[in-house]
């Protein structure tokens, strides 16, 4: 009972700031000992410690109030963005962008290029989206997002990789499926740029599983202050040649009976596309339980997929739209299980930054080296 009341006085305090309203005229009602108690809780979620004479805690809410305040301005101008619990804006969001800007500043770097990792469902898109807007609307910063699969080979490319090294590269995922030439392009373009330069970035249609026409891509204008590069597998690292020996579920098993399509991945890993993660200045990684976690977590990614898919596809015959059931995501995902599995063990111990969520996408614990 205690806990609910807590609970309600933290979201009623955190709605009167995110209408604009003035803390200080509640304070009274017991909101500014409920925003130390409620940052003292996210100082316990970053694995901090303070207390409530702290100073640091008093400096933290009141720069937090300041940026709440402009949520109404995001709820207006983003309509079609999902707006997280105020709560979660609080405790996870903000500080992610604060911590971005610290990482900016104490780097010197202009723009600053940051990698966000973590399995397939994991809320990656959805973070980068919620990011940028913050970053752009509450810190005033140009933002550019760009996502790993939207530099996917397209299916004739993929199709001729098939036939040169290993059937299993027909379907789009792991490294080797990825244009990384043009990623690197496209980063080094956006990290030289200027005021007058134009930006073009690629789209791939996963319902078409198909990059789509330049003219349909995404253009950037100017230079921009931050790069998202975000992706399933940004940051990884090879294994070594001794973990790819023994197979890791039936996919492998029965379709890379002599290993050469992993040879070919961990090889790629090696060259390309450390060339292209080379160009990272930070990394956050986002931590699922499990590799079973990817399983329901692609298979809502699929039914949303589906859903969107309904009005865009009006004029396209049933057979070039790809969505997968549940089978097909089963063996879908077997293509990841290698190297997702493998940056869960990894990826925390270099990562600048860890996200780790339960499966149902709710930060438990946020861990930053800077």
């Amino acid at each position: 009972m205690i806990e609910e009341l807590r609970n309600t006085h933290i979201i009623n305090a955190l709605q009167k700031l995110a209408e604009g309203r003035d803390i200080f005229s509640y304070c009274s009602e017991g909101i500014c000992s409920t925003l130390v108690d409620l940052e003292l809780d996210t100082y316990a979620l970053w694995g901090k410690n303070s207390d409530k004479s702290n100073k640091i805690i008093y400096h933290s809410i009141q720069e937090k109030i300041r940026l709440l305040h402009l949520n109404s301005a995001i709820s207006a101008k983003h309509d079609q963005l999902q707006i997280p619990p105020l709560e979660t804006l609080w405790q996870v969001h903000l500080p992610i962008a604060m911590w971005i800007i610290e990482q900016q500043e104490r780097l010197g770097k202009n723009p600053l290029v940051l990698g966000l990792s973590g399995a397939q469902g994991s809320g990656k898109s959805t973070l980068s989206r919620f990011l940028e807007v913050i970053l752009t609307t509450y810190f005033h910063q140009k933002v550019a997002t760009l996502s790993l699969d939207d530099f996917y080979l397209s299916h004739g490319k993929r199709q001729q990789l098939a036939k040169k090294v290993h059937p299993l590269f027909v379907t789009r995922g792991v490294p080797g499926t990825h244009d990384t030439i043009l990623a690197i392009k496209t980063l080094e373009s956006l990290k030289s740029a200027n005021q007058d330069s134009i930006t073009q970035f690629p789209k791939f249609d996963k319902g078409l599983d198909n990059r789509l026409p330049d003219a349909e891509g995404i253009i950037f204008q100017g230079r921009p202050d931050i790069i998202i590069f975000e992706g399933w597998c940004v940051g990884t690292h090879p294994e070594s040649d001794q973990q790819l020996i023994v197979p890791i579920n039936q996919l492998e098993i029965e379709e890379d009976k002599d290993s050469a399509w992993r040879h070919y991945i961990n090889q790629v890993l090696h060259h390309d596309y450390a060339k292209l993660f080379s160009l990272l200045d930070r990394l956050i990684f986002i931590k699922i339980p499990s590799f079973q976690t990817v399983c329901k977590q692609r298979l809502e990614q699929e039914q949303s997929l589906a859903h969107s898919n309904q009005q865009r596809y009006l004029n396209k015959r049933t057979s070039e739209i790809k969505i997968m059931d549940k089978v097909a995501i089963k063996r879908f995902i077997a293509h990841f299980q290698r190297i997702t599995e493998y940056m869960l063990r990894e990826v925390p111990s270099y990562a600048d930054m860890v996200l780790e969520i339960n499966d149902r996408r709710v930060f438990l614990k946020i861990q930053a080296k800077n």
